[in-house]
């Protein structure tokens, strides 16, 4: 169950029965939910969804809101494979389990990369898409290393990227869902021809 449709329905019931609800309520009943069907969330999505603006998250640790300061689109392409973020989640923890040094490290790495992304996104950059563009494909290569990408993923990751994206990578916890892209502003072209191979996709105007 999505997190957007879990948060609809607490806030459906609070208004019910006339219940006041805070947003830090909202969050903790929400992550009770994704507990539920994803395992061990991060709770980047029931936070996202609840304080609606850009978030920086990291689990037990203070939110901290973001402000982007450079123009860019980010097209969000659905791969068309259901994927059990449960399942997914698991297989890797099993995996760590094995080889904690090995995949430990990616994750590491996953994580200077998410912090050069935000010190990015928050200061004008001249070659800001150059640089996003680099970090984006740098996360992907780490992400297919913790074995969390699958064949169809990395060949729509291609395709993509001929189409006209500067950067793609899997979004969430991997083996299916969604992918997202960086584009130019005035770049509707990797949309049009994603439309044609009956992909579907839509563009995200940041900020």
């Amino acid at each position: 169950m999505g997190a957007s449709i879990s948060i609809s329905l607490i806030k459906a019931l609070a208004n019910k029965f006339g219940v006041k609800i805070s947003e830090k309520e909202l969050f903790d009943d929400a992550m009770k939910i994704e507990k539920i069907y994803h395992g061990n969330p991060s709770g980047i999505d029931p936070a996202v969804i609840i304080y609606e603006k850009p978030l920086f998250f990291i689990k037990n640790k203070k939110k901290e809101f973001i402000n982007i300061k450079n123009e860019f689109n980010i097209i969000i392409v659905n791969s068309g494979k259901k994927a059990f973020t449960k399942n997914v989640v698991n297989s890797l923890y099993n995996r760590k389990e094995k080889k904690p040094y090995f995949y430990n490290k990616i994750i590491d790495e996953i994580g200077e990369v998410t912090f050069e992304i935000k010190k990015l996104l928050t200061k004008k950059s001249f070659n800001f898409l150059c640089e996003l563009s680099k970090l984006i494909d740098y996360n992907q290569k780490l992400l297919k290393k913790l074995g969390v990408s699958n064949k169809l993923l990395d060949e729509l990751i291609i395709k993509m990227n001929n189409y006209g994206c500067h950067a793609s990578k899997l979004s969430g916890s991997g083996k299916g869902g969604i992918l997202i892209g960086i584009l130019d502003k005035e770049n509707k072209k990797v949309s049009e021809l994603l439309n044609k191979d009956k992909i579907e996709n839509f563009i995200l105007e940041i900020p």
